[in-house]
This record gives structure tokens, C-alpha cells and sequence, in this order.
């Protein structure tokens, strides 16, 4: 949240259930948003979900990670123009090939993600620098604190 970044949920279940289920893993603090499918009336592989979710939160499909395991869910991440990475499913049967990345496990994941958000800070710092030397101003400096909870 201090970085600004975004998370929702956005799942084929209820809203209330998925609601109940970040409530008793206290994850609720982390989330922006929480889309249920059947609640919303399109579920994946429709891309509704997604594309809701970007317009409701102000982010473009080009800035947005999803990260899914299910067929129907990667080639609705797909659909809204989003980055996606495949989460393998515990039974490695859902057709994942769509996906940009897959990934076998969070940490694989937190590994891209943290990548991607360098990328695009460096690229933030670069073209506010940029900015600076056209108008001669102080450069700019981005901070970005990671830590990988481990």
C-alpha cells in the first residue's frame, strides 16, 4: 500500500465467500477490491471481472499483474490485455500454455512481480530525469522498499 499497488480479489465465487475466507486468513487490510463472478454476473473465462476491476481501481491492463491457476481464469487475465502469471495447480491439469509466465510457486511469483515493479520504477526514475533536464530541475528520486517477508 505505501507503493501505491493494488490487490483484488477477483474470483468465480461468491463476493461474501471470498470476503469471509480474506477475514479469517486477515488479509482483508492487504486488499482494495474483491469481485465475485457469480455476484457481477459474468465469470471467467470472461474478462469482465478483470476489466471491471482496472476501471474501478484507475489502472490500465498494460500496468495490471493477475495471477491465476485455473484454465477459465488465465484466459480471462489474458482477455483484459493484463500480465499473466500461472500459478501450477496442485494436480497439473489446467491448461496454462496461454499464460506469460508459469510459476510452481508464490515465491517463483514474488520473484516476476518484484521484477516487473523495479522495471517500471527505473523506467518512472528515467523519464522523470528526463522531465528534469528538459526544465532543468532537481532530478528525481524513486524508493522502493522491498522486503520478501522471509
Amino acid at each position: 500500500q505505501e507503493n501505491n499497488i493494488k490487490i483484488c480479489v477477483c474470483s468465480n465465487s461468491e463476493k461474501a465467500r471470498v470476503i469471509n475466507c480474506l477475514e479469517e486468513l486477515e488479509l482483508t487490510s492487504y486488499v482494495t477490491g474483491v469481485y465475485g463472478g457469480t455476484d457481477c454476473g459474468h465469470t471467467k473465462p470472461d474478462s469482465f471481472i478483470y476489466i471491471q476491476a482496472m476501471k474501478d481501481n484507475n489502472i490500465s491492463p498494460e500496468d495490471t499483474i493477475v495471477i491465476e491457476d485455473s484454465t477459465a481464469g488465465i484466459k480471462a487475465g489474458v482477455n483484459s490485455g493484463a500480465f499473466v502469471i500461472a500459478y501450477k495447480d496442485a494436480y497439473d491439469i489446467a491448461d496454462q500454455h496461454e499464460a506469460n509466465v508459469i510459476v510452481n510457486n508464490f515465491i517463483e511469483a514474488e520473484k516476476y512481480i518484484t521484477l516487473i515493479i523495479t522495471l517500471l520504477l527505473l523506467m518512472l526514475r528515467f523519464s522523470a530525469n528526463e522531465l528534469s533536464m528538459k526544465k532543468k530541475t532537481k532530478p528525481a528520486t524513486v524508493i522502493y522498499k522491498y522486503t520478501s517477508g522471509a
